[in-house]
């Protein structure tokens, strides 16, 4: 066999994987049902833009005009010349790649243009219907199973009942960590207890764990405060962890300067609760969504006090930490307790992505890297992305292949891996499957 006889080999056998969503934002079906649901929905929703949204303001678009483009009253004509000297900068970016694959692939719009768009906004009108995601997610991007983080808060639907291939991990940035009086007040009301000291906190804290654990559809947690602050979350003794609690009840509210000692506390105490109940945590790392955020905050170097305090967690760093690629593979093999998840990162950079997977799998061991998340709020986005996430794991076995660095079974064995099992493992899913 050639080294094109080979590709194919691997390629179809990446094809025939079924895939585990390491992460995903998901509405629920019956809330994506009831939206106004268009070509334009793909770069500005009601609750967030999305990722080639932020592109076309990278771009120059400005915020009023990239608003407009969600906003359903106005013409669809009206909201593509808002779009039309826009969408020729970004559309070579990846994230524009992904709404030219959910074209090309579902609506069978083989590209996006001034001819094309209106024909591509009918056929998604028509196509929103009862079934689609299954239709979407788990027949033709063949998910398995999803992790959901759930951000947005209006979709009541999925505490009703989880959707179907769906299991959840649990967000305690903006209850247990980053609070204010009124939030432990809610929750002091929620449970029928009175929080008077940081004692009392932390029995809310356990009560909160007892229901995770008893509802039996959260694999783990997930922090995504890299976006609000720096991933620096320093050992801090009670003691002054609670002086800081007192300070913040008499006074309502503290600025992040003066809150961050009983924030880093909180932190390594759900950390520790976490690793004794086996629930990986999932920590955002790397770019962040959105225009105008600080990307030192989110350097994966900072959590290394926090991954070295609690070495029984499993911390799963995102996004392949972009752009900090080196610095994860370093934390990742030089700590056991620390896995490398590429959510996203295939839809930010397919060829950053199959070279630092080839890299990452000469220097970590393979069982501590998962190569698919789809992280996104519409089910096509997480279609298009598991076709550039099957591409890149495809891609970087081949180039390993020709180079000499594996064989042919060890390629189709690491696929499987990266793609299935490894968050199978990770995640304690057997039970789900």
């Amino acid at each position: 066999m050639n080294g094109t006889d080979y590709r194919h080999r691997i390629e179809a056998a990446v094809e025939a994987i079924r895939l585990i969503d390491t992460h995903e934002h998901l509405v629920s079906e019956s809330l994506w049902l009831q939206q106004k649901v268009d070509f334009f929905y793909w770069f500005q929703q009601p609750w967030f833009s999305q990722y080639a949204g932020d592109d076309l303001v990278a771009a120059g678009m400005s915020d009023a005009d990239f608003a407009a483009l969600g906003d359903t009253s106005l013409p669809d004509e009206r909201r593509w010349e808002l779009l039309a000297p826009w969408w020729p900068l970004v559309r070579l970016t990846a994230f524009s790649r992904v709404l030219r694959l959910a074209a090309r692939d579902i609506y069978d719009v083989p590209e996006i243009n001034a001819t094309t768009w209106r024909t591509l906004n009918e056929r998604m009108r028509k196509a929103q219907k009862p079934g689609f995601y299954s239709r979407v997610l788990h027949e033709r991007a063949g998910i398995d199973l999803a992790i959901l983080d759930r951000i947005v808060l209006t979709d009541e639907a999925v505490e009703r009942e989880l959707p179907p291939r769906t299991v959840r991990v649990q967000r305690f940035d903006e209850t247990f960590i980053a609070f204010d009086r009124a939030t432990v007040e809610r929750y002091a009301a929620r449970h029928g207890r009175t929080v008077r000291c940081l004692d009392d906190w932390l029995a809310l804290l356990d009560l909160e764990f007892d229901e995770i654990q008893s509802r039996g559809c959260f694999v783990g947690l997930k922090n995504a405060q890299a976006y609000d602050r720096p991933l620096s979350f320093n050992a801090v003794p009670k003691e002054r962890a609670g002086r800081v609690f007192d300070t913040l009840l008499a006074a309502g509210a503290l600025r992040f300067e003066d809150r961050k000692p009983l924030e880093d506390f909180m932190f390594h105490e759900i950390a520790a609760r976490a690793g004794k109940l086996g629930l990986p945590v999932q920590i955002h790392t790397g770019l962040q969504a959105g225009p105008g955020y600080e990307l030192n905050s989110s350097h994966p170097l900072l959590l290394l006090p926090l991954i070295k305090a609690h070495p029984e967690t499993r911390f799963v760093l995102f996004h392949g930490s972009f752009p900090f690629m080196g610095e994860l593979g370093v934390l990742a093999r030089n700590h056991r307790n620390v896995f490398i998840d590429m959510c996203w990162m295939p839809a930010i950079s397919p060829f950053e992505s199959r070279r630092w997977l080839a890299c990452w799998l000469e220097t970590v061991p393979v069982n501590k890297i998962m190569a698919f998340g789809g992280d996104y709020l519409f089910p096509e986005g997480s279609y298009a992305h598991s076709r550039l996430a099957r591409a890149v794991v495809s891609g970087a076995l081949g180039d390993m292949l020709e180079a000499g660095a594996l064989g042919l079974e060890e390629a189709l064995w690491a696929a499987h891996r990266l793609l299935r099992d490894n968050a199978i493992e990770c995640f304690n899913l057997q039970r789900f499957l």
